[in-house]
């Protein structure tokens, strides 16, 4: 054999040793991004046992749990079922407590204690599933100091509080209505208009504090007194001109200072220190029983449930400040529950549930497009007039 032959003979070798090492470099390659999937899966399957079963099953659906965090001065969200905290709202709020969502228009209204303001910011999920705002404050209601908030079906939002005028004009304590429409003119012109007082502290007799609402109903929590005023009362939307004492309905009275109102079509959830307690909606009179029967205790395991609220379905979400904590159980009967943990969320306040479709994206999308046109159209013709 010459040497050309046996260089080329080495060549080959060399050739087949190296094909070898790539092709066993592939392998493990291979071997390892397999581990990785089902590690993945592993994990995604974890995550998903510690969720409710509404929360699990792929309908198309993306559910963002929202929370305010006043002593950290923002609003996070997490994407179900992966359960990490991602910033939402981290500027322009300094103590957000009550936070509700407006799901028709995408909408997140947060109170806010020290502002002493009720603002709002346009919400927009991207292709990724990431949830951010358009990064414009709105206005909706100024100069207020608000306890509860809810919205009804139209979009008018309601709220508890106290109006905080410039002297000598008086303050007044009330539940207030701010309609949709005024809302929407308020964010076009910068200028908020004061909310209207429906059912106000001369009527409730009460400081009133969390708000709930169905289609007819307003259902609030009293923040004294509850054991004498009604630890949860219902109210109508409208008060009655002659009697306005004949509008409001006590349900229960073992509570002096209530946290929490969430309303299904059945029952009434509502939140105290230590406990959750439950009525059917169809319950005559404030009294609990003399053994307290009749407002059942639904768990006895929350410190400080500060918001609850039914997601219209079969699930009731807690966030307990006291265990900083957010929590969920099943709201088909007032009956005893266990509670489902399903994140940790130290110094949580506010909470409440979003769920959008691919469809609604889309939609939402278009929507803060057509909403910030709006406002640079009208702002260049409010100029040019001007």
């Amino acid at each position: 054999m010459d040497a050309a032959e046996t260089a080329t003979n080495e060549a080959g070798l060399a050739l087949d040793v190296t094909g070898k090492a790539v092709e066993q470099t592939q392998d493990a390659a291979r071997l390892a991004a397999s581990e990785r999937k089902k590690l993945s899966a592993h994990l995604n399957g974890k995550a998903k046992s510690l969720l409710p079963a509404a929360l699990t099953d792929d309908d198309g659906n993306t559910n963002y749990l929202i929370a305010s965090f006043p002593e950290l001065r923002c609003v996070n969200y997490v994407r179900l079922p992966d359960l990490v905290w991602r910033p939402l709202i981290v500027s322009g709020i300094l103590s957000p407590h009550s936070v509700v969502i407006d799901e028709d228009r995408s909408r997140l209204y947060i109170a806010d204690s020290a502002l002493a303001k009720i603002v709002w910011y346009q919400l927009i999920t991207l292709p990724d599933k990431t949830l951010i705002s358009d990064g414009r404050q709105h206005v909706a209601v100024q100069a207020h100091a608000v306890r509860g908030m809810a919205l009804d079906l139209s979009g008018n939002l309601w709220f508890s509080g106290k109006s905080l005028p410039a002297p000598p004009i008086p303050s007044t304590d009330a539940i207030f209505k701010q309609s949709l429409m005024i809302i929407d003119q308020s964010a076009l012109s910068g200028t908020p208009v004061d909310p209207i007082p429906t059912w106000t502290k001369l009527n409730t007799k009460s400081s009133v504090a969390p708000l709930a609402l169905d289609a007819f109903n307003i259902f609030y929590g009293n923040d004294l007194d509850g054991t004498k005023k009604g630890s949860v009362v219902k109210a109508g939307q409208s008060v009655p001109a002659s009697d306005p004492a004949s509008g409001l309905s006590p349900m229960s009275d073992n509570i002096d200072k209530t946290y929490s109102v969430a309303v299904t079509p059945t029952a009434l959830f509502y939140g105290a220190d230590d406990a959750i307690y439950g009525v059917l909606k169809t319950k005559s009179g404030a009294s609990c029983g003399a053994s307290g029967d009749l407002c059942k205790v639904v768990t006895d395991l929350v410190k400080k449930p500060t918001s609850m609220l039914w997601d219209g379905d079969g699930t009731v979400y807690v966030a307990d400040n006291g265990n900083g904590a957010i929590y969920s159980f099943a709201s088909g009967s007032v009956s005893p529950h266990e509670l489902d943990k399903i994140i940790d969320a130290g110094e949580v306040w506010g909470l409440d549930v979003y769920k959008v479709t691919a469809k609604q994206d889309s939609s939402a999308r278009s929507t803060a497009s057509l909403t910030v046109l709006i406002v640079l159209v009208s702002t260049m013709l409010f100029n040019f007039y001007v």
